[in-house]
């Protein structure tokens, strides 16, 4: 894709690991990460970069926490951030439609894939694949 649009991405996910190998993968295409384990701390994060951050990319199951109520959470700050789920669970259409998520990636997924699906919505193109 030429062109590219570099933007700050906001990382949720409860484990170190694979925010190690994702936030790896997204600098590789030079973006800016903010990370958060935890929905309160991706918050704060998105509170405190605003204007900068335009996508947010989580995990659909974080401990205890209800996805749909971060993600209402995380509109209610920035109406128009741009969600992508990367999970280990299937796709949940009702949610996906409900929520307003634009892709939702299983793991183990391709970093190449998941670089398109970003630039397409940073474009406001429809999601490439779905759910």
């Amino acid at each position: 894709m030429q062109n590219r649009i570099s933007t700050t991405i906001l990382m949720l996910d409860d484990d170190p690991k694979i925010r190690n190998i994702m936030k790896f993968f997204l600098r590789e295409f030079d973006y800016s990460i903010l990370e958060a384990s935890t929905s309160d701390e991706a918050i704060e994060r998105l509170i405190a970069n605003k204007e900068k951050c335009r996508v947010l990319i989580t995990d659909w199951k974080l401990g205890s926490e209800d996805p749909h109520e971060m993600i209402k959470k995380m509109r209610a700050i920035k109406e128009d951030i741009i969600v992508i789920v990367v999970s280990g669970y299937p796709p949940q259409a009702k949610s996906m439609e409900a929520l307003q998520i634009y892709h939702w990636f299983i793991k183990p997924y391709d970093k190449n894939a998941l670089n398109i699906e970003i630039q397409r919505a940073l474009r406001g193109m429809p999601s490439h694949f779905s759910a």
